[in-house]
Parts: structure tokens; C-alpha cells; sequence
């Protein structure tokens, strides 16, 4: 808890003790941390799921999801650039890569692929899945890169994990 008025030292401290990160390089003292990074992992959740189990435990989960559901989620974009939606395959893909990123503590992917999942379920309108796809493709490219930085042993054995770029 910050109590008011803020004072600036006392609210990146309590940030840092939230999310166990430290700001970045370039903020030299205080700065505004939401326009200086983009936060996709929860790391407290991160750091639970840590707890539970040993290193490598935790490294084969993230690459498991890596491995399965980014492809999948690609997939789900190529079928939205191609104006060919599978929405059953698409709902599945959504509903499925989304519990294993909440799980994980990609909050943003996983709510991405809520909406997505529900435009699915749906409306079922192809612009509206168009916009989620750019969007998905944005989140997930986001996501993977803060979790090389948080976690870079679980991509030291895949060869490639991005997105790639229409």
C-alpha cells in the first residue's frame, strides 16, 4: 500500500516488491513504469508456480506451452489473414492456449484468447477476429520476449518461438 500524497521512491519500491522486478536501467530514479515497459508476465505468478516445483519443471512447462501453443495460436492468425476462419478449430485452439497461459501468468495472451474464444462462440464476425489476430500477434510476440528475459533456460533448447511477421 502507497498512501497518499504518492511519493514517487515509495511507489517504485512497492512495484518492485509486487512484481519482483526492478525498473529499468533507463529510469534514473523514478520514472513512469507503463510507459517505459510492457508488463505481460505476472511474475508473482511466475514466482509461485516456481515454488511448487524445482527448475526444470518449470522450464519444461514454459516449453511445453512454447512448443504447443504458440504454433497453435500462429495458427489462429494465419486462418484470420487468410479470411478462412475454422471457428470450432479456432475456440478450441483459443480455450486451450488461453487456460495454459492464465496458468502460467500470461495474463494479457490469456485474455486475448478469451476474446477471441468468445468471438468464436459468438458473433462469429470475421472483421472483429481480424483485429484480435493483429492484436494477439502483438501480445504473444510481447509475451515471449519478457519471458526471455525473465526466464531465457527455457528458450536455451528451442530454435525458433516467434511470430512471424505478415
Amino acid at each position: 500500500v502507497v498512501a497518499k500524497p504518492i511519493d514517487p521512491a515509495a511507489l517504485m519500491s512497492a512495484i518492485r516488491d509486487a512484481t519482483g522486478v526492478e525498473p529499468l536501467a533507463e529510469c534514473a530514479g523514478v520514472c513512469d513504469p507503463i510507459a517505459t515497459s510492457v508488463r505481460r508476465v505476472n511474475m508473482r505468478q511466475v514466482a509461485n508456480i516456481r515454488e511448487m516445483m524445482d527448475g526444470s519443471e518449470f522450464v519444461g512447462i514454459l516449453q511445453v506451452f512454447m512448443e504447443d501453443s504458440v504454433p497453435d495460436v500462429i495458427r489462429i492468425i494465419d486462418m484470420a489473414e487468410k479470411g478462412d476462419p475454422d471457428w470450432e478449430r479456432i475456440v478450441f485452439i483459443a480455450t486451450k492456449a488461453g487456460g495454459f497461459a492464465a496458468y502460467l501468468g500470461l495474463t494479457d495472451l490469456a485474455n486475448v484468447l478469451a476474446r477471441v474464444s468468445a468471438e468464436g462462440r459468438g458473433g462469429r464476425s470475421l472483421e472483429e477476429l481480424i483485429e484480435l489476430a493483429a492484436e494477439l500477434q502483438v501480445t504473444m510476440d510481447d509475451t515471449l520476449e519478457e519471458l526471455k528475459r525473465v526466464v531465457p533456460e527455457a528458450f536455451s533448447t528451442l530454435t525458433d518461438v516467434s511470430i512471424p511477421t505478415p
